[in-house]
C-alpha cells in the first residue's frame, strides 16, 4: 500500500526527511491579539509560528460552514481549500488554495501538491530545511458522513524541531458543515505522548493512518515504533506493528 511522505517522517527507522517552508506573510493584529508568542533565543516570532499556534489553540472550538452541496460533487479539494480558506495565513494552506482556484499564480518554484481525488487525498508542501506542509484526506461514515483529517507540519532552519496539528473534522451533508472532533485528536496524542517526538502518514491509498514514534537515546541510539490506526468504517482500531506491517511490505 503506496503511502505519502512527510517532513521529519522516517522511511525508515534512523533515515529522515525534510520538507518544510516559512510563510512571508505579514501576522494580523488580531493574531498577533489572540496567539500567544513563540520565541526563538533571540525574541523573535515568525509569522509562520503564529500562524501555527493559531490553529492549534482555535481548530477544535470552531466549525467551518458554507462547503457545497454533496451532490455538487463535494470532494477532497473542496474540504482542503474551506479549512486552508479559513487558516490562509499559514503558508502551505494559502498556496494549496492558490492552486485550486488561482493556478496562475502558485508558487511552484518552492511548493508542490501531490493529489489523488479518486481516494480523496491532497498534500502541498515544499522541500527545504524550512518549511510548511499541509495533508488532507477523507473516510466516508456508514452514517453518511465523512471524516476528514488535516496533518500540519512547520519546519525550523539548523533544528530538528517540528511543530504540528493533526485536526479532524466531521462533515455532515446535511449541514454542509464540518464539526471538529478533538477526541480523536487527543487519542492519538495520548498514544504517542510516551515518545520523544512523533510523525503522522495520512494515507493516499487505502484507509489505514500510520503513526510513528521516536525516541532519541543520548549515545545517539535511535528507535522507532510503529502504529496502525486501522479504519473500521465509523472509527480507528489501533494497534503496534513492525515497520514491515506498517507498511505493507
Amino acid at each position: 500500500m503506496a503511502v505519502a511522505a512527510f517532513l521529519l517522517v522516517l522511511t525508515a527507522c534512523g533515515e529522515k526527511k525534510a520538507n518544510q517552508t516559512e510563510n512571508g506573510g505579514e501576522a494580523t493584529d488580531s493574531l498577533t491579539e489572540n496567539v500567544e508568542a513563540v520565541e526563538d533565543e533571540d525574541g523573535f516570532t515568525s509569522d509562520a509560528e503564529l500562524a501555527m499556534r493559531r490553529m492549534q489553540t482555535t481548530w477544535s472550538k470552531e466549525s467551518i460552514e458554507g462547503l457545497p452541496p454533496e451532490e455538487n460533487g463535494l470532494d477532497i479539494v473542496a474540504l482542503a481549500v474551506a479549512f486552508c480558506e479559513k487558516y490562509s495565513d499559514f503558508d502551505a494552506n494559502k498556496q494549496l488554495v492558490t492552486y485550486f482556484t488561482r493556478r496562475d499564480q502558485f508558487n511552484s518554484d518552492w511548493y508542490f501538491v501531490d493529489e489523488d481525488l479518486k481516494n480523496g487525498y491532497v498534500r502541498c508542501g515544499s522541500g527545504s530545511e524550512i518549511s510548511s506542509d499541509v495533508t488532507a484526506c477523507y473516510w466516508k461514515k456508514k452514517d453518511g458522513h465523512r471524516l476528514v483529517a488535516f496533518w500540519l507540519e512547520l519546519g525550523h532552519e539548523g533544528s530538528e524541531h517540528v511543530d504540528q496539528l493533526l485536526a479532524f473534522y466531521d462533515y455532515d451533508p446535511e449541514s454542509d458543515s464540518m464539526t471538529p472532533k478533538p477526541e480523536l485528536s487527543q487519542r492519538v496524542e495520548k498514544t504517542m505522548s510516551k515518545f520523544d517526538a512523533y510523525s503522522v502518514r495520512l494515507p493516499d491509498e487505502g484507509k489505514d493512518i500510520i503513526l510513528m514514534g521516536h525516541d532519541f537515546g543520548d549515545d545517539d541510539s535511535y528507535q522507532c515504533t510503529y502504529y496502525l490506526f486501522k479504519w473500521n468504517g465509523n472509527d480507528f482500531d489501533q494497534k503496534e506493528v513492525s515497520e514491515d506491517e506498517a507498511f505493507g511490505l
